[in-house]
């Protein structure tokens, strides 16, 4: 089994079980503090990791794809948008190749340990394998040596894949604001030869089958630009209503009173059958 170098790190929250028990009486309930996820042997600190996957369309010249992104740990203190990290890279000829070190990589990095990670994996073109996904799953006992491979973000989009290669090169260009790049390839070798070898109309000429390495990256990084999953583990730890407020409710109706949109003081008028009155 593959050892995992991500560990989940949670602060202790202030609510004990017997606040979570009062807070049921009040009709409140708790929401945790974030949960944050950190690399055991560099100790950089992520919000959110997740993978995507390209098909083999030629096993020597365009073998299939996958990739594991971090999403590095926002600065509390800034409004900056966080740094996305290519984590590692693999490559594999065959679909049933390509989910095995699917499987491996979302192990290594955390899956098991962490149950918010590689719940799925996003594919540009999802059903281009989805029966040797079925059989693969079929084979498999567990979850943890299963996969589940959804469509990216806009995957059915006639331009799906120029997005995808658009969103690519754009967070490898400096931000003006800060000028920071919101993506790094990191260590990635192969997929930066992909890039720096790709053609300079690869966008708007080529394809995900073309581009298994790009499909994967581009898809993935527009997939999490475009959903931010992350932001949902980010606020403090706090307790909201589970209740109407009987006191906003009665805030509301006053206000709606005093605002006129009603008709209560008005004289109705009425047909009788012979004419018109006014009661």
């Amino acid at each position: 089994m593959t050892d995992s170098i991500i560990e989940q790190i949670r602060d202790p929250n202030r609510f004990s079980m017997a606040n979570e028990h009062i807070l049921r009486i009040l009709g409140e309930r708790r929401i945790p503090k974030p949960i944050i996820y950190r690399h055991k042997e560099s100790g950089l600190e992520y919000c959110y990791l997740a993978g995507g996957l390209g098909w083999p369309r030629d096993p020597k010249e365009k073998p299939g794809f996958a990739v594991v992104v971090g999403v590095d740990k926002p600065d509390a203190k800034t409004d900056e948008k966080p740094t996305m990290r290519c984590l590692e890279e693999a490559e594999s000829p065959t679909v049933d190749g390509l989910l095995k070190e699917a499987v491996r990589l979302q192990k290594k990095y955390g899956a098991v340990e962490c149950e918010a990670l590689f719940r799925i994996l996003y594919a540009a073109d999802p059903e281009r394998s989805d029966t040797f996904v079925h059989l693969f799953n079929h084979e498999t006992p567990k979850d943890p040596d299963r996969v589940y491979v959804v469509g990216a973000y806009d995957h059915d989009k006639p331009n799906a894949f120029e997005r995808y290669v658009n969103q690519i090169f754009s967070s490898l260009t400096d931000d003006p604001t800060t000028g920071k790049k919101r993506l790094q390839i990191g260590g990635c070798v192969k997929l930066l030869n992909y890039l720096q070898t790709a053609p300079v109309d690869v966008a708007t000429k080529g394809s995900a089958k073309e581009y298994p390495a790009l499909s994967a990256l581009g898809g993935l990084i527009h997939t999490l630009m475009m959903l931010m999953p992350w932001t949902k583990f980010l606020k403090p730890e706090r307790t909201v209503s589970t209740i109407n407020d009987p006191l906003n409710d009665m805030q509301e109706d006053y206000d709606w009173w005093e605002s006129g949109s009603h008709d209560y003081d008005e004289q109705e008028e009425f047909d009788d059958g012979t004419l018109v009155g006014t009661v």
